[in-house]
């Protein structure tokens, strides 16, 4: 499986095209992504893309039902 800083390094153009309020979003799901690289480097069945996404969207959850409890 690839590193996952170099993928990170190959979306750097795509961040680029963003606006910038969506470059600190994607700043910030990058960085839940990697807090979590434990499980991604254990999901070999998975592409280190597609273990990032899912890295990113159970952060986004956790965030949205903490918003819905508080």
């Amino acid at each position: 499986m690839e590193n996952i800083e170099e993928k990170i390094n190959s979306l750097l153009r795509y961040r680029d095209a963003l606006p910038e309020d969506e470059q600190e979003l994607f700043d910030k799901l990058v960085g839940d992504a990697k807090g979590r690289v434990a499980a991604c480097a254990k999901a070999g069945q998975l592409t280190l893309l597609e273990s990032m996404l899912l890295a990113m969207v159970i952060a986004q959850q956790k965030e949205i039902e903490s918003m819905l409890c508080s």
